[in-house]
Parts: C-alpha cells; structure tokens; sequence
C-alpha cells in the first residue's frame, strides 16, 4: 500500500496567494514560501483550492454631507 503525500497550506510573501505544496517541497525547505497556521489549515492529504489574493485598487470615498455635492448649484 503506497502512502499518500501530505499538502500543507503555503502563503507567497510577495503575492500573498495561498495554495496547497507537498511536505518535502522545495519551496518549503528553501523558505520561498510561508507556512499558514496548521490551526486555520492543518495538513491535508487532499489538495485544497487556491485562494488568490487580489489587492484593491480603490476604495470608497467618504460620504459628504447632505447638500454638499459634487456639481454646482443654480
């Protein structure tokens, strides 16, 4: 009976995607990668999906007060 190989979840430090890597993966023993807490993800012998990080670009102003808009008035 073969042994099925261990995924721990990975973050990139750059990117900061999150994915699932074999145990004995070089990005792990390099330290390319950061381990993501085995409390949130605990090792797995399933790969779990991607969860890609997308930085927002804008965000929403703050409200002006009633009367104040952004057009002139007549």
């Amino acid at each position: 009976m073969t042994r099925r190989p261990v995924y721990l979840r990975v973050k990139d430090p750059v990117t900061k995607h999150e994915w699932d890597e074999p145990e004995g993966s070089p990005l792990i023993s390099k330290g390319r990668v950061e381990l993501v807490k085995g409390d949130r993800y605990p090792p797995s012998t399933v790969i779990r999906p991607t969860k890609h990080f997308l930085e927002r670009k804008s965000r929403r102003g703050e409200p002006t007060p009633a009367g104040e808009g952004t057009t002139e008035k007549e």
